[in-house]
């Protein structure tokens, strides 16, 4: 091919787009009880004085520092860093010191009779001060590069190309670092069984309710489930009605899975009707204006309950991000017409 002549026009259109968010929240408290921070608990308790602390200016820009030594969030450095400056902090102020375990919790599991707590021994003494640290940082990166060339080309044989041509590249990329740190009484985990009958996972109501739920007798300010979901209570006095946490299944002993296993008569490593506590057992719910309403498993067609679970960690936030719960592990639960639902574990932000 020889040229003769051509006529070409080219573009080229560039858009791009870098986006950072950052949000962190620090909480301490010392006490037997953790201040009301979010202000949303019933009138008649009374908060604990609060100690507000702040991050020095050299210690933010240390742990700021991780973002200028390369392009991609160093997610192990800025863990290492704040999760260090914390531990001194938590150190300094208790005069403990604080160690670390980190729990993978990912594995399907079947509770053994072995592994069955006691729920009378738990050991229920408060450390008396309580430490929350959550950290959450995005970034985000698009770019998309549109070329495009038209014209008329001309050979010497007489030829004439025409063409019309478009090239598109672009790409995206997101970046999450999440972090999150208790200490003393705020580790204490409240996770009650729940029981999800509509086909979508727990949610929790954006209202807080007093309840005993750690059966200390002192009322916690907690969220209640969303619609189409409720716990799992076993009615323990028969009064119809559900009096503390100590009637629902994990706030004795931090797995619910594990309490529900040890009335498993038969060993097949479900709750059905071959073991007495089938028909003991209740699910709790509330309406759209706050009544309660037990129901038998039968009411809900729950048939059988599975043992098994497996670790499935999602956070429960509200519309302005504050940590309402966190949703532990999740297993199944057959219907009686044959159908699938889902039982979850969901810690509870006390």
């Amino acid at each position: 091919m020889k040229i003769d002549s051509a006529d070409i026009q080219m573009t080229n259109q560039r858009h791009a787009v870098e986006q950072r968010t950052t949000q962190e929240t620090l909480r301490m408290w010392v006490g037997e009880r953790r201040p009301d921070f979010e202000g949303d608990a019933p009138a008649q308790r009374t908060a604990l004085p609060a100690d507000t602390v702040r991050i020095s200016g050299e210690a933010r820009a240390a742990a700021e520092a991780t973002s200028t030594m390369g392009p991609d969030l160093d997610a192990d450095l800025i863990n290492d860093l704040r999760f260090q400056l914390l531990i001194r902090m938590v150190e300094a102020m208790t005069g403990r010191k604080v160690r670390l375990l980190k729990v993978e919790d990912t594995q399907p599991q079947t509770p053994s009779a072995a592994d069955i707590p006691d729920p009378q021994s738990t050991d229920r003494q408060a450390a008396g001060f309580g430490v929350e640290y959550e950290y959450h940082a995005t970034r985000f990166e698009a770019e998309q590069t549109r070329f495009s060339a038209a014209g008329i080309v001309k050979t010497t044989d007489g030829r004439e190309i025409r063409f019309d041509l478009t090239l598109l590249m672009s790409r995206e990329h997101l970046e999450q670092v999440d972090l999150s740190l208790r200490a003393g009484d705020a580790v204490r985990k409240q996770d009650p069984l729940v029981i999800n009958f509509d086909g979508t996972a727990a949610q929790l109501t954006e209202g807080k309710f007093s309840f005993d739920l750690d059966s200390d007798g002192k009322p916690d300010s907690i969220s209640f489930v969303g619609s189409g979901s409720g716990f799992l209570v076993l009615d323990r006095n028969h009064d119809g009605k559900v009096n503390n946490g100590s009637e629902l299944f994990g706030p004795a002993t931090d797995n619910g899975f594990l309490e529900l296993a040890a009335h498993d008569q038969d060993g097949n490593g479900w709750i059905d009707e071959n073991d007495s506590i089938y028909r003991q057992l209740y699910i709790w719910t509330r309406d759209s204006n706050g009544n309660d309403h037990l129901g038998t498993l039968a009411e809900k067609a729950v048939g059988a309950i599975s043992l098994s679970h497996i670790g499935t960690r999602f956070d429960l936030r509200n519309v302005d991000n504050r940590f309402d719960g966190q949703i532990r592990s999740s297993g199944i639960y057959l219907r009686e017409d044959g159908g699938v639902g889902t039982v979850q574990q969901i810690d509870l932000a006390v």
